[in-house]
């Protein structure tokens, strides 16, 4: 049985772990992140990255879902605070604002590391699966969404058209585009996106 202190210790490596490969990510992209540059800048040996994480892919994979929640804990996105109200929304108008303010700081946070990892797709096959598998969650999110919004009568177009929509206005290179590129502020970005999502699912403005 594994003490609480060892517990701890070993919770606290695979925080150092992932905060250097975050870091060398941004610094060095994803080809010059190496498991032994890892291991080295968390003060660790290069087996333990393994045995903790299994792979460089497994470990961004890891670092990703950290960023998508905000913290170490171990809740899912979708069992947060956030989206529980979101989900309690019985508003629509009230329910996409919500939903593009999630987005926002969501893609904030994720924002970073995927513009790394999507441009280094060719140099990694197994990013590929990496990316499939954000996408599938990411699917599954807007369709959650969508079925939240028909339940509570407020969409104008059929679900799974409006999950398609919000998978297409929520991708993260729309955000990459009008904030990375073009400098939008974070709030007129979820602004936008807001009355774009009233306009496409609700046929109203926002």
């Amino acid at each position: 049985m594994t003490s609480p202190l060892r517990q701890e210790q070993a919770q606290l490596t695979r925080r150092r772990v992932m905060d250097a490969a975050y870091a060398l990510l941004l610094e060095s992209g994803y080809a010059g992140t190496t498991i032994t540059a890892v291991a080295g800048r968390a003060g660790v040996a290069v087996p333990t990255v393994y045995k903790a994480f299994g792979s460089k892919p497994a470990l961004v994979k890891q670092v990703y879902d950290r960023l998508l929640v905000g913290d170490d804990e171990a809740v899912s996105l979708g069992d947060r605070e956030a989206a529980r109200r979101l989900l309690a929304e019985r508003d629509p108008g009230r329910a996409v604002a919500l939903y593009s303010q999630l987005v926002t700081d969501v893609a904030i946070r994720i924002g970073p590391l995927l513009a790394v990892v999507f441009g280094a797709r060719s140099t990694d096959p197994q990013l590929d699966e990496f990316v499939a598998t954000i996408e599938g969650e990411r699917r599954q999110g807007t369709e959650r969404f969508a079925a939240h919004l028909a339940l509570i009568g407020g969409l104008a177009v059929p679900a799974d058209h409006a999950a398609d929509l919000l998978w297409l206005y929520t991708a993260p290179d729309v955000h990459h585009r009008l904030v990375t590129q073009r400098g939008w502020p974070p709030e007129a970005f979820a602004a936008w996106l807001t009355a774009t999502l009233h306009h496409q699912l609700l046929g109203a403005s926002a």
